[in-house]
């Protein structure tokens, strides 16, 4: 029979063209925010992106398909459909069929790299396990269903032409099958933030909102469930042309739905850059940001609330540190800053209906010791300015964000960073939240994020000084002060258990040590995951930016240094002083009573090596041959220990020259794989020459290293910048351009 109507206008086909028309406007609005977002703003696209783009194509293909369909009779009562346009339309729900399953999963595998990315950083954590499994599952499931459509029918021409000869498998139980699985992975995508939202340190109305965003998926539930409807009721579909057409309609919403779902994130950065970076919900600031700009943020000054009194009139009040200031609105309490505030000896504090904290000593601005309580107030912004507080100061900050700055490493030959925001870390039971101040950057970074030591994780950094903000669960309240100053290493864990760290000090050879930026996220972000059981505390005085160093750098130098058993006031050679280890290396060895000759190449680097202590300097890339010149200084008796910091096979083929007999030669710079050192075992045998390998130190072996930093014997050399120059500090660092050891002072604002 022939149509009874011109194509397209059947009561039910305009339906059609405004529900694929809206939905491609949509999709491409979203995706188009998010290309935006990730290619100008944050430049940092990634496979979520491409997955996203796939799923926009597969729209645009499946909504080609239905208007093609609309051409064939779809919307149409089967009885007025000829034979030729039935046939056709049959092939059409066959192709949406088939191309349905790669669509909808391209779809769900854009969200699920997203979930990933935001809520399970780390590889070991259990949602990153459940989501990795949510993936593989729907990729199997979909594969299959994809394949069964395919070859529902020998030869295909009888799916749509039921009169060929051939045989057909029932495919209805495994359409419903598809429908089911299809509603129950969009609730796990629908629920699965949500979950993780509400485990975040977050206010109640705040965890309501933020879910709330997300909750924009449970249109796609909706969707999917409608199509599970239809797929029930074409099981026993007598009128395929009409009854078909509310398939075609959810399945492009439900595909429109997971686009939108995973584009959502991306939006707020567009709206940032244009409304001045205003804080969006996802972020949890609020419209409120832009008064916060407006007020005082520099280091030192004073942010106090005027109607908080003491009645004790010793009490001092102290300007406020560096330490940033995180925004933590209270009900009722208008625009305020909810934070721990130091009060003098004597001043008890909560007299007031303040609530009263252990906090033991904390440093003032200047590096001093304030011995007093701590204390937690409200301060209102707006009287800010220019009003103090009579009983304490703003210090350190008891509520914490859901969400952190990070400098994550790119992809590509040379190491860039991008500064991002991501949830803070999953805390366990006996580990402890610390808030980073202050981190360095070490060599060893630069090596990582080269490509050169292996994987690495995106966030690296292992040089971090910060405070406890938060305590794991099964750790009691005597087991750490809110607000203990600890630092950051290289070692950022070790199992206590196997043969290397039931040796004194073997914990940095463990055989399940976890390397801070190589097994877990690193210190180049603002708050960080320290396991109690390694737990490096710090003491008040020294400033953050002189005990970062000593977290990699510095103790290495100092433990290489116990290591080469030299006798105070004998020679000891520093090769490779120039760099981060070897200028403190000059200045630990000072300090313990060696007189230093420093080595390196060019002839910048003497200045700052004579400043720091070395009683001279050598150039390798001088004439002068440097085994010579060690001999002539020391009137041919030789250095008692030379400590190699410089990653150079000549260096160390250098510095067998160099050794008095029974001297010791510390093995702490690597060269690289294809450099070979060549000695001859007569060379050690005759002179009685130890060859030793240090590397980092243990917890003890910091405490050590810090002391000498408490007495100012040793005070690093340290160039201060920000996180956002990260990759210009990488640069600097490949170039050996700087005698200075970087720190980055953190947050970034």
């Amino acid at each position: 029979m022939a149509l009874t109507t011109g194509p397209g206008q059947h009561p039910l086909q305009p339906l059609d063209i405004i529900t694929q028309g809206v939905c491609l406007a949509i999709s491409t609005f979203c995706v188009g925010m998010r290309l935006y977002t990730k290619l100008l703003i944050t430049k940092s696209p990634g496979w979520e992106d491409f997955t996203c783009v796939l799923a926009w194509l597969g729209l645009i293909v499946y909504a080609i398909v239905s208007f093609e369909a609309d051409r064939h009779g779809n919307g149409y009562h089967q009885w007025e459909v000829n034979a030729t346009d039935l046939q056709e339309f049959s092939k059409l729900a066959n192709v949406s069929q088939i191309i349905y399953g790669p669509i909808i999963f391209v779809t769900k595998l854009s969200i699920f790299l997203l979930y990933l990315r935001i809520f399970a950083p780390s590889t070991r954590s259990k949602t990153h396990i459940f989501i990795q499994v949510l993936i593989w599952v729907n990729l199997l499931f979909y594969t299959a269903n994809t394949i069964v459509k395919i070859f529902e029918c020998t030869p295909r021409s009888k799916i749509w032409d039921r009169g060929t000869p051939g045989l057909c498998v029932n495919i209805n139980s495994l359409i419903m099958t598809a429908a089911v699985f299809n509603v129950l992975s969009d609730f796990i995508i629908l629920l699965l933030p949500i979950a993780c939202v509400w485990r975040l340190q977050m206010k109640l109305t705040k965890k309501l909102a933020t879910s709330a965003v997300f909750a924009a998926g449970a249109f796609g539930c909706v969707s999917s469930i409608m199509r599970l409807v239809a797929s029930v009721s074409n099981e026993s579909m007598r009128d395929k042309t009409f009854d078909w057409f509310p398939e075609f309609l959810w399945t492009t919403a439900e595909i429109t739905s997971g686009i939108v779902a995973s584009c959502l994130p991306a939006v707020p950065s567009v709206f940032r850059l244009f409304f001045q970076k205003t804080r969006t919900i996802l972020s949890e600031r609020g419209s409120r940001h832009s008064t916060l700009k407006a007020l005082d943020f520099s280091p030192r000054s004073h942010l106090t609330r005027q109607t908080k009194q003491s009645n004790d009139s010793d009490t001092e009040l102290y300007p406020c540190d560096s330490s940033p200031w995180e925004r933590e609105p209270e009900p009722g309490l208008g625009d305020v800053f909810q934070g721990l505030c130091y009060t003098k000896s004597g001043a008890r504090g909560g007299d007031d209906g303040d609530k009263v904290v252990d906090g033991g000593d904390i440093a003032d601005g200047g590096g001093g010791q304030r011995q007093g309580i701590l204390k937690i107030v409200e301060v209102d912004i707006e009287s800010a300015p220019g009003r103090r507080d009579k009983s304490c100061a703003l210090d350190i900050v008891m509520t914490n964000p859901a969400c952190h700055k990070v400098a994550a490493l790119l992809e590509g030959d040379e190491p860039r960073f991008e500064i991002i925001e991501i949830p803070l870390p999953e805390l366990g039971p006996t580990d402890l939240l610390v808030k980073l101040s202050v981190t360095g950057v070490c060599g060893t970074d630069l090596g990582l994020a080269s490509g050169k030591l292996g994987p690495c994780r995106r966030i690296l950094g292992h040089e971090g000084i910060g405070r406890v903000v938060k305590r794991g669960s099964a750790l009691p309240e005597s087991s750490v002060a809110i607000g203990q100053r600890v630092g950051v290493s290289w070692v950022r864990d070790s199992c206590g258990d196997c043969a290397m760290c039931l040796r004194d000090g073997g914990e940095v050879r463990c055989e399940k040590q976890m390397h801070s930026g190589r097994v877990v996220d690193g210190t180049f972000a603002q708050y960080t995951v320290v396991p109690f059981r390694h737990l490096i505390r710090l003491p008040e005085g020294p400033p953050d930016e002189h005990l970062a160093p000593i977290m990699c750098a510095g103790v290495t130098a100092y433990k290489a240094l116990k290591e080469c058993v030299a006798v105070p006031g004998q020679w000891v050679v520093v090769s490779g002083a120039g760099g981060g280890v070897g200028s403190l290396a000059i200045q630990y060895a000072c300090a313990m009573g060696y007189r230093v000759i420093a080595v390196d190449a060019g002839a910048n680097k003497r200045e700052s090596c004579v400043r720091l202590g070395a009683e001279a300097y050598l150039d390798v890339t001088g004439e002068e041959d440097v085994a010579a010149g060690v001999m002539a200084l020391t009137e041919d008796q030789g250095a008692g220990a030379v400590l190699v910091a410089a990653g150079s096979a000549q260096a160390y083929e250098d510095a067998l020259g160099m050794l008095a007999p029974f001297g010791t030669l510390v093995c702490v710079g690597i060269p690289r794989p294809e450099q070979v050192v060549r000695f001859h075992p007569l060379l050690f045998i005759d002179k009685g020459i130890r060859v030793v390998g240090s590397m980092v130190g243990s917890k003890g072996d910091i405490a050590e290293a810090v002391r000498f930093v408490q007495r100012r014997v040793v005070v690093p050399q340290v160039e201060v910048t920000t996180l956002d120059r990260l990759s210009d500090v990488m640069r600097q660092l490949a170039l050996q351009q700087s005698t200075m050891k970087h720190v980055i002072r953190l947050p970034v604002e």
